[in-house]
């Protein structure tokens, strides 16, 4: 007599939740480790997009932005001095009122190394003065402690680069402008195929991103 067999039901199918599912993944803002960051507003900034050889950090700043940033600690100035850390060769910043188009300006210059047996500072990406974080290691950069404070880089003046936009850029969000601010770091020098200079007519090779002739940037 043969045994009746046993019917087997199939398994249910029950698919997981959307949050069960999600991964969480970093941010994309360099410096930053935490595996549970996906959000770049972390670290101050809107967006962060990381493109061939360069990385475009984003904010729109407000006026109640200003003297929320903090200062940088001893752990971002050895992070940004430390082998593994990426040093910048050129660096640009750009802002725009968002509410009064046209008024902004532009910077564009080459971080240079430091001096020997000098330290790089940890550079704001944004500036301290509008909400700039200098205790994260995702908000700041290796900078050229001259170019970053201010100062005379082989007897020219370095002010006007940096500190003078960031210093702008402060006076546009307590006016209400909402300036939007870019700011962007390369691992390289960018080549420019612009051969005269601005500044002293001089024609440059091909190739040339500082004037043979000034140093001017072209």
């Amino acid at each position: 007599m043969k045994k009746n067999k046993t019917i087997v039901a199939p398994p249910v199918f029950r698919p997981q939740s959307a949050r069960s599912q999600s991964i969480q993944r970093v941010c994309g803002a360099p410096g930053c480790i935490d595996p549970n960051c996906h959000d770049p507003k972390n670290h101050g900034f809107d967006s962060v997009r990381n493109l061939r050889g360069r990385t475009l950090y984003h904010r729109t700043v407000s006026s109640s932005d200003i003297g929320k940033g903090t200062d940088t600690t001893k752990g971002t100035r050895k992070y940004v001095n430390s082998p593994g850390t990426s040093y910048p060769r050129q660096v640009s910043m750009e802002y725009s009122g968002v509410k009064k188009p046209g008024r902004g300006g532009r910077s564009e210059f080459i971080n240079h190394r430091p001096a020997k047996g000098q330290n790089a500072d940890a550079g704001h990406i944004l500036g301290n003065q509008f909400g700039g974080k200098g205790n994260q290691n995702a908000s700041v950069f290796p900078q050229h402690p001259p170019t970053n404070r201010g100062n005379y880089h082989k007897g020219k003046p370095t002010r006007h680069k940096w500190r003078a936009l960031e210093d702008n850029i402060r006076k546009s969000a307590q006016s209400g402008e909402e300036p939007s601010v870019t700011v962007t770091l390369r691992d390289a020098r960018r080549v420019s195929y612009k051969r005269g200079c601005s500044q002293c007519w001089f024609l440059n090779p091909f190739g040339a991103v500082t004037c043979v002739q000034c140093g001017h940037l072209l």
